[in-house]
């Protein structure tokens, strides 16, 4: 939204003359999406002022005020001087007519307001430095642009043109109202004379015919949407979520989407593949957004958040999880796969049955069940269980996936109606809430006296003396014994040629119960252990050796050769492709002659170091560029400790003098 207008604010027949307390006579209302900068040029070419530096000074307070077009400062002193009866504030300026509400929702929390501060006051210099502007790899346009079509209807409804806010924020190329390109005007947006020359778009701009942009194209579209959502976030100022905020909800939708679990663990190959096939590499170029390495910005934005980053690479990686910025603010940052507390007890007999009366849980991976997100849940009563996740819907929180404790409530209840002959097996299942094979098994656990009473046991059993139960335990068990002995027995004829370790494996349940009842019997009859046959080959270590030393000293040449960017020599790399990495990591003691070469093909930091400077210096050359040191250290990715080792900083003087000589050589 434009600031308002007051009449004492547009009449143009003023003088700027400033009878009392300094203020301006004049200072024309904004427009809407209308920089700064553009609200005091045209401030200017209305006035006619002979001397824009001495205006500057009368507006700002100082004429050396840079970066107006982004996050200008001074602006409680330009307040100061407006016309009495303005309505304008300096958060209003900052938030209608600056770029901060581009980059504010992206910054941590408490720098919005402290970027507010600098740019209110004449510390222009710190909010500069404060908003990472200048340490990103996204440069601000180097010229104000303008959309055609915004110039004429701008015209047309005002008398006039402006330099939109929109037009100038880095990464957005086109137009999202008339779905052209932006064009570039001859006005440096950071040139220094910027200090002391204003220059209105009405001055600036030329006729030109737009361009549109093809619909249909993928690129065109992602274009679009990047306008769009630059301009959403222009129009709402006063975001401020935190980078922790913002970290949430990548997790969240991300786990969506497979591309990480609840631990925060990402599956960055995958994630880097998918999003590499929904932006083309040469889109990515466009917006200066290439993907380097494994510490690219994409990579940075979903670890834990150290730093800000640019709004233009979280744009880009929201667009991509399926979300514009306005749906992605309405994202939950809270990771629930369970759902929000409380939880309810499922113990049948617990006075708290399905109550949620459970107010946390614990959270692992199930690694029996292929990593799957498992949470346990315990009642006061002592019962718990768990489930895995996440749960789809409510319903999902009455579900019990494993018992992992009864509790003493149940196993109380348990022992009550065990002892009470009037209830029945399935009668005390069906009020404990499970099978009867399951009270059984639980009255066993906890040593209960069996067999229990019961309204239709014989009498024998209710009166049967305890040497009586213990021989017909007995005889149960013996004939148990004889049926599984029979059947192994008969499995061992029927494979008279089979192994141990077949019989076991093709037989489990007869093989298992054996071993665990029977044993001796079972060591007893099992088949004698094969002789294993003698190795007839012979491995000639003192040859392979030679072999494999060759191998790799022909590998090393290789990966050297390659051409693109250097790959560092290493044990792994040889390895790899010679096709001997396992044998040079579980036998390199059997080859002498093989580890003696490893160590003196592998490369060091330091020598691949200088191997890469060498790399870039020739890209320099081919380029026909004159590099600097700095250039030289970035383009050969060189970390600073590994560019201060007297080596490395000696091959890169080395590359420097060779371009001065050849510099020098070719002007004679």
């Amino acid at each position: 939204m434009p600031l308002p207008s007051t009449n004492s604010c547009i009449d143009r027949k003023s003088s700027n003359v400033t009878p009392q307390n300094n203020r301006l006579a004049y200072f024309p209302s904004g427009y809407s999406d209308e920089t700064l900068q553009s609200l005091l040029s045209r401030h200017l070419s209305h006035l006619n002022h002979p001397n824009p530096k001495s205006a500057i000074q009368e507006l700002l307070g100082t004429s050396g005020v840079a970066t107006l077009n982004a996050l200008p400062s001074h602006l409680n002193r330009l307040i100061s001087v407006l016309p009495l009866g303005h309505p304008y504030s300096a958060d209003q300026i900052i938030d209608y007519h600056t770029c901060l509400p581009f980059f504010a929702p992206f910054y941590p929390v408490g720098r919005e307001q402290a970027l507010r501060e600098d740019m209110k006051s004449d510390r222009g210099l710190n909010a500069y430095l404060r908003s990472a502007i200048a340490s990103g790899c996204i440069r601000l346009p180097s010229f104000l642009r303008y959309c055609p079509i915004c110039v004429t209807e701008d015209k047309k409804r005002y008398g006039e043109c402006y330099w939109h806010r929109l037009h100038q924020i880095p990464g957005n190329e086109v137009c999202s109202l008339h779905k052209v390109f932006l064009e570039k005007s001859t006005i440096q947006a950071q040139s220094r004379r910027l200090r002391y020359q204003l220059i209105s778009a009405e001055e600036a701009i030329q006729a030109t015919l737009p361009r549109s942009l093809d619909l249909l194209n993928h690129s065109h579209q992602h274009y679009i949407q990047i306008a769009e959502d630059a301009e959403w976030l222009l129009n709402h100022p006063n975001l401020s979520l935190g980078l922790e905020s913002i970290h949430r909800r990548y997790i969240a939708l991300l786990i969506d989407r497979d591309f990480a679990n609840y631990r925060g663990i990402i599956r960055n190959r995958e994630l880097l593949n998918a999003f590499e096939n929904y932006y083309s590499p040469e889109f990515l170029r466009s917006l200066q957004s290439e993907l380097k390495g494994t510490s690219n910005w994409l990579f940075r934005l979903v670890r834990p958040p150290k730093h800000s980053q640019q709004p233009l690479h979280h744009l880009l990686l929201i667009h991509f999880l399926g979300h514009t910025v306005e749906t992605f603010f309405q994202v939950s940052d809270e990771l629930r796969p369970f759902g929000s507390g409380a939880w309810p007890c499922l113990n049948p007999v617990c006075k708290c049955y399905k109550q949620f009366c459970i107010n946390e849980y614990e959270l692992k991976y199930d690694k029996i069940h292929g990593n799957r997100l498992t949470a346990t849940f315990k009642c006061e009563c002592g019962f718990t269980y768990s489930r895995m996740g996440p749960d789809p819907s409510r319903e999902n929180l009455f579900q019990v996936g494993k018992i992992k404790s009864w509790g003493n409530v149940w196993e109380e209840h348990l022992r009550t109606l065990w002892g009470d002959s009037t209830v029945t097996l399935q009668e005390m299942a069906a009020y404990l809430g499970v099978d009867p094979e399951t009270v059984k098994y639980q009255a066993a656990r906890l040593n209960l006296v069996y067999p229990r009473p019961g309204r239709t046991a014989k009498q024998l059993q209710r009166t049967a003396t305890p040497q009586l139960q213990s021989n017909e335990a007995k005889a149960v068990a013996s004939s148990k014994t004889m049926q599984y002995r029979a059947g192994w027995l008969a499995i061992l004829e029927e494979n008279p040629e089979a192994g141990r370790a077949d019989l076991s494996r093709d037989n489990q349940r007869v093989y298992s119960w054996l071993n665990f009842y029977d044993q001796d019997w079972l060591k007893n009859h099992l088949p004698l252990y094969k002789q294993r046959s003698p190795q007839l080959a012979f491995i000639d270590w003192q040859q392979r050796d030679i072999d494999i030393a060759t191998a790799m000293r022909a590998s090393a040449d290789k990966l050297r050769s390659l051409p693109g960017k250097p790959q560092r020599i290493t044990k792994t790399a040889i390895g790899s492709d010679s096709g001997y990495l396992s044998l040079i990591c579980k036998q390199l003691d059997r080859l002498p002659v093989t580890a003696s070469i490893l160590f003196k093909i592998t490369e060091t930091t330091e020598e691949f170091a200088i191997r890469r400077i060498k790399w870039v210096a020739d890209y320099f050359r081919q380029e026909g560029i004159q590099p600097k040191h700095w250039q030289i250290v970035k383009q050969a990715n060189l970390k600073p400790y590994i560019a201060e080792i007297p080596q490395v900083q000696a091959a890169i003087i080395a590359v420097l003098s060779s371009f001065e000589l050849t510099h020098t050589s070719g002007d004679n």
